[in-house]
């Protein structure tokens, strides 16, 4: 997979933020992935998503939004031959970790790292996208269960008897006569002999090694179901029907495809039930993992690890004053008075006969007027309206004063008749060049939107239309480039990938665009800058032009607006992870810079005054309480055009793979019967079909080429007939698919999450 700068960037996914530090994490395990489905391909060798891997493969097509970590698991047998390769196939720094080879690691599972320890290297940072955290693969070993449960007590029981006697020898718990004693009950029990002279941890990974041995001790002939022993057939877990794991198929996670069991579904429905049920706070581990290590870290340091902190210099106070000499207003509002000197002059030396001096005085006059019509074209562009006025009027009054100049070089000698008339026509034609210059860039208020990204422009979508209808304001968008940055901030992208980041064709149409690499926020000084990036050089891995950081906006600006890009769904003072995430995207120096926030909710503005405060010291609580506005815009979807009054309803029936395999030689019986009840109703509805997964090796590998090949002709046949649409998961994006469809019918994919979030109707079939 290679990783973009979309992918980095902040995201908000079903409803929950998701800042580049948690994308850094991702992006690194999913390296680390890279290398063992490297090695499990070259040995055959076959793994699993599990845990929230797993229902996140299946539910949201890549990772659960609030987690963290990446969870894989093989069977006993593929799990010992990956760690008889695994050292030798790693890249050069990476480690695995168990309770063999690991200080305190006293779990049944391998813990693969791209690193020891926390690492600043400037190489090992360019690989890892500027994380410097060691990142982990979790590899759960899945070992098969007695059918007789009495028997499985049994073994459990044994298990858990090793674990608490290697666990009390580690510790110091036991004497030495008590120590003896039972070492000499496993020898006796297991054949064995065990070396008591050994240091605690030694014994105890001989003992761990006799429980691992025991959890593998039943072969797939002796059972009918499997599961993670440790801990959870330990805890009482009945495991899953083996058959669930008989092969692997790979559906979509992310950018690339995770192998999961055939029986996806009926897995995580035996595990978790209702597994499309949303919950966002869990006790599993701290969130994010990394903030433990950065935690001990700073224990250890001698200085302070380098974290944004508030300073209230970044507040603008009353006293703070812009220098606005440079701007286009300033300069036109000199070239006005410079001009009304030279056609004073020109009035004056006519009255005292002083002819030569108006030949002089006319073309520096009509060089200034070229040069201004000059500046406004560069500054505000050929096309634009305000332009197009002035330069309109520059050229009348340019056109005055040649006349003027006409007369003096007339051949037949100068007309004073004549000459009274083009000096009254240039007063006019000033008048006119004032006139239109004071409203259209002197009395124009100007309005900058600073957008990071077309996908983004829908938080500014209602702003920008308000600014549009003001008469007086003159609107510009500058889509600025979101760049990859080394640990030294400097730009890690060719002038073309930078060029390409800004996505020009993702706005809509209609927009007036400016470069970002032209724009002159010192001819412009907008009076309101409205802004999407708060981070000023404080995300971790990923910039944007420093001339658009809030910190250099403000010398440009006597209003600058922050308005976050992304509409989160509500959350409270009991979510956690949430709260956590704040760091990211609320105490930056965007938002502290800032003279206005404009936030979506009441109760957003609460929690953003709770964050700031605690972050920048209470007294600072009626600051933010007055600079947050809760206003409620709207944050659409650009993509979305589906009202409810359309005539037409659109259905989306999703086939996945899990009803093939689940529902076994009555699957393509039932989808000729579905598939005919939506042929009926065509008339009323526009259909549209997914598979999921779309690459049909997988179904190949699932239910054979034969069959595989007969779902194919009957969902081609069926849309030809019904002019239904076939969608290519992961070739339309999953929102805009959701955005464009009514109601879901069909299999559990993440479609379904999709639809649930937007409060659309879901109909799944059951098997």
């Amino acid at each position: 997979m290679e990783i973009t700068t979309e992918f980095l960037k902040d995201e908000v996914r079903s409803g929950f933020y998701i800042p580049t530090a948690i994308k850094q994490a991702w992006a690194t395990q999913l390296h680390i992935l890279k290398e063992i489905d490297r090695i499990c391909k070259k040995y055959n060798i076959t793994y699993f998503a599990d845990w929230g891997t797993f229902l996140g493969t299946v539910r949201h097509g890549g990772y659960i939004p609030w987690d963290d970590d990446l969870d894989i698991s093989m069977k006993r047998e593929d799990y010992t031959r990956f760690m008889q390769v695994a050292d030798k196939e790693l890249p050069e720094g990476f480690a695995i970790h168990n309770f063999e080879r690991k200080e305190d690691h006293w779990l049944f599972l391998a813990r693969v790292v791209n690193k020891n320890q926390i690492c600043y290297d400037k190489e090992h940072l360019d690989r890892y996208y500027n994380f410097p955290f060691i990142a982990t693969v979790d590899i759960f070993v899945l070992d098969y269960l007695y059918k007789d449960e009495e028997m499985e007590k049994k073994r459990c029981d044994e298990v858990k008897y090793l674990i608490a006697l290697a666990d009390a020898i580690v510790s110091g718990k036991l004497n030495s006569l008590a120590k003896a004693m039972e070492l000499s009950k496993v020898e006796n029990l297991y054949h064995t002999r065990i070396d008591a002279s050994q240091e605690p941890r030694d014994i105890g990974i001989v003992l761990y090694k006799i429980a691992q041995q025991q959890m593998a001790r039943v072969t797939e002939e002796e059972s009918d179901r499997i599961g993670q022993i440790f801990p959870w057939v330990l805890k009482g877990s009945k495991g899953l029907p083996k058959e669930y794991y008989e092969k692997a198929v790979r559906l979509p996670f992310e950018d690339l495809t995770m192998p999961v069991p055939v029986c996806y579904h009926k897995a995580l429905k035996d595990r978790y039930g209702d597994y499309f049920k949303i919950y966002k706070v869990w006790d599993g581990h701290d969130y994010p993992y990394f903030e433990g290590q950065r935690r001990n870290l700073q224990a250890e340091a001698d200085f302070e690890l380098p974290e944004f902190t508030f300073d209230e210099n970044m507040l603008r106070t009353p006293e703070t004053e812009i220098d606005k000499s440079t701007s286009l207003k300033c300069i036109s509002k000199e070239c006005l008075d410079e001009l009304k000197n030279m056609v004073d002059m020109i009035c004056n030396a006519i009255a005292d006969g002083m002819y030569e001096e108006v030949i002089s005085v006319l073309p520096e006059c009509q060089q200034l007027a070229i040069d201004l019509g000059t500046l406004v074209e560069n500054v505000k562009g050929e096309d634009n309206t305000c332009t197009k006025a002035v330069v309109a009027e520059l050229e009348m009054f340019c056109e005055a004063l040649f006349a003027v100049y006409e007369v003096f070089t007339d051949e037949s000698g100068i007309d004073v008749s004549k000459l009274d008339e083009k000096l009254l026509g240039l007063k006019e034609a000033f008048v006119h060049v004032s006139d239109v210059v004071k409203a259209q860039i002197i009395d124009k208020k100007v309005i900058l939107f600073v957008s990071t990204g077309g996908k983004l422009w829908s938080g500014f979508e209602s702003l920008y239309q308000a600014a549009e209808k003001d008469s007086i304001s003159d609107v510009y968008v500058v889509p600025v480039p979101v760049m990859q940055k080394d640990v030294f901030g400097q730009v890690k992208m060719t002038n073309e990938e930078i060029l390409s980041s800004v996505g020009w064709n993702d706005y809509p149409d209609g927009l007036k665009l400016a470069p970002w690499n032209s724009f002159s926020l010192e001819l412009h000084h907008p009076e309101v800058i409205f802004i999407q990036d708060s981070y000023d050089g404080e995300n971790e891995c990923l910039t944007i032009p420093s001339q658009f950081y809030a910190k250099n906006l403000q010398k440009y600006t006597g209003k600058l607006v922050y308005v976050p890009p992304y509409e989160v769904e509500e959350f409270g003072k009991n979510d956690t992870v949430a709260l956590y995430n704040m760091k990211h995207y609320v105490t930056k120096p965007g938002v502290i810079r800032a003279d206005k926030v404009i936030l979506q909710s009441d109760n957003t503005k609460n929690l953003w005054v709770d964050r700031l405060t605690e972050f920048a010291g209470e007294d600072t609580r009626k600051l933010w309480q007055e600079k947050l506005l809760s206003l409620g815009l709207p944050v659409m979807d650009s993509n979305y055009s589906m009202g409810d009054n359309d005539d037409v309803r659109k259905l989306l029936f999703g086939i996945g793979l899990n009803w093939a395999t689940e529902a076994s030689d009555e699957f393509l019986t039932v989808l000729r019967d579905k598939l005919s009840i939506v042929k009926e109703n065509c008339n009323n509805l526009h259909v549209g079909i997914c598979m999921y997964p779309s690459d049909m090796n997988q179904w190949r590998v699932a239910i054979g080429e034969e069959r595989a090949n007969e779902v194919t002709k009957l969902i081609q046949d069926f849309a030809i007939e019904s002019s239904c649409e076939l969608l290519t998961y992961g070739q339309v994006s999953l929102t805009s698919i959701v955005d464009s469809y009514h109601a879901y019918y069909g299999s559990p994919t993440p479609l379904v999450h999709g639809f649930n979030h937007k409060e659309k109707p879901v109909m799944l079939i059951i098997n």
